[in-house]
């Protein structure tokens, strides 16, 4: 009994060794807003111009939605949504 005991608590150990003590890279109060993000329309759906369209808005989630892709219609008012066209050009963001 002593001995499983003893492998539970050192398994408990290393399994606490492994947990992230990080802050997460982009905090953000989650209220979405896009009135500073015209900038963004027309231009090539990238990392770089979703990244920094994500932070600007300051959303705590983002999406890219394309012409073929299904979207869902549960409005969330703390994600960007960046639609775009089907050159992977941003034809519209919004909070939703």
């Amino acid at each position: 009994m002593k001995a499983v005991a003893i492998t539970t608590l050192s398994l408990l150990t290393l399994a606490s060794g492994c947990a992230s003590t990080e802050p997460p890279p982009h905090v953000s109060s989650g209220a979405c807003q896009t009135d500073t993000l015209g900038w963004v329309i027309g231009l090539p759906a990238n990392e770089e111009n979703g990244r920094r369209a994500f932070r600007e808005s300051g959303a705590g989630l983002w999406r890219t939605v394309s012409p073929t892709q299904a979207m869902t219609k549960d409005r969330r008012p703390d994600r960007l949504t960046v639609r775009v066209d089907d050159a992977s050009r941003i034809i519209d963001v919004g909070c939703y």
